[in-house]
């Protein structure tokens, strides 16, 4: 039920933007963590001032987390791998975006299946599965611009990442041990790269760089 109104609401809000909003801009993204994975982003925004956007992004994918679980009495310093599948991960996003560059954030909720591997010095590896929803920060922290006249589309490359997560402790097992963890399932650095199109911020950037060429 949930689901249902949420994809309602969704829908909704893409296809009847805010009668006070000017024009509109749809952007495909793909976040690449440091420790293995990947998200598709999908994000509609519409600009509401000279350089602030406010829209929706909505996406899902693979993060790969490799971490350690601090010695504590009972055991020692442990290496852990977390594999989560992200799906579906929905919230509003604001964007202020310049000519050449531009600054993002969002916060979504999630629904996530994670995997944990906790290796043990002289025992078993320890396993468990987690499963729930959540919330995090998206935020394509700094990212640089380039615009095709040829092909009208603004390409993007830069930083970034998902943060400040809430979810489910994990926990693994073995025959001999079990552990339970806070660690964040999907706080991970990406690599962020895009592709934008619909707006008006080619018209714009191709401006700036004909300005630049005088």
């Amino acid at each position: 039920m949930f689901r249902r109104a949420l994809a309602a609401a969704v829908a909704a809000f893409i296809s009847v933007p805010p009668a006070f909003a000017r024009q509109a801009s749809t952007e495909v993204a793909v976040e690449v963590p440091t420790d293995g994975g990947g998200m598709l982003m999908l994000s509609r925004s519409w600009r509401f001032a000279r350089h602030f956007y406010a829209g929706i992004v909505g996406g899902g994918g693979r993060i790969d987390r490799d971490f350690t679980i601090g010695a504590t009495p009972g055991h020692p310093e442990l290496k852990a791998s977390a594999r989560t599948i992200v799906l579906p991960f929905i919230g509003p996003r604001i964007t202020l975006a310049f000519p050449t560059v531009a600054l993002s954030i969002g916060y979504a909720a999630f629904h996530a299946r994670t995997d944990l591997d906790v290796h043990w010095p002289g025992a078993p590896t320890l396993t468990g599965r987690t499963s729930g929803w959540g919330t995090a920060i998206y935020s394509p922290l700094l990212e640089l611009d380039f615009y095709s006249e040829k092909q009208d589309l603004v390409y993007g490359v830069g930083i970034g990442g998902f943060f400040g997560t809430t979810f489910a402790d994990l926990k693994a097992a073995s025959s001999v041990n079990e552990i339970q963890t806070n660690a964040n399932p999907i706080d991970a650095l990406t690599v962020h790269v895009k592709v934008l199109w619909g707006d008006d911020r080619s018209e714009r950037m191709q401006r700036s760089e004909d300005a630049e060429g005088l």
